[in-house]
């Protein structure tokens, strides 16, 4: 999910007029001197800022629901056998804790 939300920033990003960069020079300059003139990691900071993810680790969200706090697990079998829920539900509490 969060990828997906990167791409959509990049893409708005495209849309920044250059003409008002020069606006930034003075805070890009201090921000990267915070940072003792890592660059990359200034970006990555203004970025986390700017997406709303600068508070905490980001939480994980199902790749289904989107629903924060969940996982989405794919579980495969070998050919020909076949997974139904009570043994699903057997294999998840035997090797993830509540």
């Amino acid at each position: 999910m969060l990828k997906a939300q990167n791409k959509g920033i990049l893409k708005k990003l495209k849309d920044v007029d250059t003409d008002v960069l020069p606006s930034f020079d003075e805070t890009a300059d201090l921000l990267i001197k915070q940072h003792k003139g890592d660059a990359k990691m200034a970006l990555k900071v203004a970025l986390a800022y700017c997406s709303g993810h600068y508070k905490g680790v980001i939480p994980g969200s199902s790749l289904l629901t989107g629903r924060q706090g969940y996982q989405t697990i794919k579980m495969n079998v070998g050919d020909g056998k076949q997974l139904d829920e009570n043994a699903a539900k057997v294999i998840i509490d035997k090797y993830w804790a509540p």
